[in-house]
C-alpha cells in the first residue's frame, strides 16, 4: 500500500525548506541558527503553548509503545479463491509483476462486501502490509492508504514494522505510531493528504515535541516543550520563499524571551528532529528501495 502522502511532503523536507531570511540555505538547522544569532525575528505576544493541551491517553501510548507481533485481523470476513494484482514501486496497478513493485492478493470479503486485501513486495514476497479491509466504493486496484478502512500495519522489506494505524473510511483514526529499528520514533497524530502530525515524547513520558506537515500552506511547524509540559520554542518554515517564517520562545515560566538567547538549548532538538524526519520519509517512501538494496 502506497504511502502517497509522503510522496507529496518530500518537498517539505528539512532540505527543501529555506528560513525567508537567510539567502541559498539549504540546511534547515543552519538557517534556523543564523536567523536566532542574526536577525532574532520576534512575532507578536504569544502565550506559551502547553502540553497539557493534547489530552495524550497514557493507555493508548502503552499500546503502542512497541511494535505488534500479532497481525491477524482484528474483523471477520469470508474468504475467497485468492486474486492477484500487480503494481510498480509507485503503485500504479500493472497487468504483469515487476521485481521492484508489489502486488496484492485479495483474500474474501466482510459481510457487507467491502474486500480484504494484504499487500507484499514482489522481490522477496514478504509482505507490505498486514490484512486490512477496502473501504466501501473503493478501489482495490487503488494502492493509496486512503482506500483503507480498518487496522493497517506497515513492513520493511526484512519484516520489521515501520507503522501502524487506524483507518475509518478512508481517514485516518486517532493516535498511530512510527518505529524505527524496532523501537518506537514517534507517535502519528494525523496523518493524510493534506497533514501529517509526529509527536514524541521525554524518556520521562511528557510531551517533547510535535512535528507539523502541512501540505495546503506547504510549511512544517516544529513545536518544543519543557519537561514540565510549557512551550520552549516554535518555528514555523515555509518552501514558498515569499511566506515569512515565525519563532516564538518562551521561558519555564511561560514568558516570552528572544529567541537568540535559545540557541544552545534549541539546537539540539532541530539535530534531534532533523534525524527523526530524515528516517521518517526515506523509511515510508523509499521502502522498495530498501528491498532492492538489500538483495
Amino acid at each position: 500500500m502506497r504511502k502517497l502522502t509522503f510522496i507529496l511532503l518530500m518537498s517539505l523536507s528539512l532540505s527543501a525548506c529555506k528560513p525567508g531570511a537567510v539567502e541559498g540555505s539549504t540546511d534547515l538547522l543552519a538557517g534556523i541558527t543564523k536567523i536566532l544569532k542574526i536577525f532574532g525575528k520576534k512575532s507578536e505576544t504569544v502565550a506559551a503553548p502547553q502540553a497539557a493541551e493534547w489530552k495524550l491517553d497514557p493507555q493508548q501510548l502503552a499500546a503502542l509503545k512497541e511494535p505488534p507481533k500479532d497481525d491477524r485481523p482484528d474483523f471477520s470476513f469470508k474468504p475467497a479463491t485468492p486474486q492477484t494484482i500487480y503494481f510498480d514501486k509507485e503503485g500504479k496497478s500493472l497487468e504483469k509483476p515487476v521485481s521492484d513493485g508489489f502486488y496484492r492478493v485479495v483474500k474474501g470479503q466482510t459481510d457487507d462486501g467491502r474486500a480484504v486485501v494484504q499487500d507484499f513486495y514482489q522481490q522477496n514476497k514478504r509482505k507490505q502490509t498486514n490484512a486490512f479491509i477496502i473501504k466501501k466504493g473503493g478501489d482495490i486496484k487503488d494502492f493509496d492508504s486512503s482506500m483503507g478502512d480498518s487496522h493497517l500495519i506497515w513492513y520493511n522489506p526484512d519484516g520489521a514494522v515501520e507503522m501502524q494505524g487506524h483507518y475509518q473510511n478512508g481517514k485516518w483514526q486517532g493516535l498511530g505510531a512510527f518505529y524505527d529499528q524496532g523501537k518506537l520514533a514517534a507517535y502519528i497524530d494525523e496523518f493524510s493528504d493534506d497533514r501529517i502530525r509526529l509527536l514524541y515524547l521525554y524518556p520521562q513520558e511528557g510531551l517533547k515535541a510535535v512535528i507539523d506537515f502541512n501540505q495546503q500552506n506547504e510549511s512544517i511547524t516544529y513545536t518544543y516543550y519543557y519537561l514540565s509540559g510549557s512551550g520552549m520554542f516554535k518555528f514555523v518554515s515555509y518552501a514558498n520563499e515569499n511566506e515569512k517564517n515565525s519563532i516564538i520562545a518562551w521561558n519555564q515560566d511561560g514568558e516570552e524571551v528572544d529567541p537568540r538567547t535559545m540557541v544552545e538549548q534549541v539546537t539540539p532538538l532541530f539535530e534531534e528532529s532533523d534525524a527523526l524526519i530524515k528516517r521518517f520519509l526515506n523509511q515510508m517512501s523509499d521502502s522498495n528501495s530498501d528491498s532492492n538494496s538489500s538483495q
